[in-house]
């Protein structure tokens, strides 16, 4: 169960797969398949850059809070998007308790992210995939 520090999204499912898919073209081998997901209010937008160019995709969330960025490796986010079986999809993930002054994004905190099926099916689990600095 989330703490009241938790920021909960609600993804759709297929949506978010083929996004990650698709920005995860111009991600590089070398740096883990890194793709970013910056939150603003209203809108997840995932990025990838490589020396061949970049890539960008952007999902409407019902989101209001801080702004705040994240990296996963694209593999893992696919592995999981690929069985879970549900029309849609918790990322559950902290900011850090830094924040930044100027306004801009604040790197995730410490927890790394979770993700869920949604809704629950019969078996209730947890998908955890670890931030990657970028």
């Amino acid at each position: 169960m989330p703490d009241s520090s938790d920021t909960v999204l609600k993804l759709p499912r297929e949506d978010f797969s083929h996004a990650v898919r698709r920005v995860s073209l111009l991600s590089s081998e070398r740096l883990g398949k890194a793709v970013k997901l910056e939150l603003t209010a209203g809108k997840l937008e995932l990025s990838s850059k490589t020396e061949m160019g970049e890539a960008q995709e952007s999902l409407n969330v019902e989101y209001d809070g801080d702004g705040m960025s994240i990296g996963f490796n694209a593999r893992y986010l696919l592995d999981f998007l690929s069985v879970v079986g549900s029309p849609s999809v918790r990322l559950e993930m902290n900011p850090s308790r830094a924040g930044d002054e100027e306004g801009k994004a604040v790197d995730a905190g410490d927890k790394p992210g979770q993700f869920r099926p949604d809704p629950e099916g019969e078996m209730v689990y947890r998908y955890i995939v670890m931030p990657m600095h970028l």
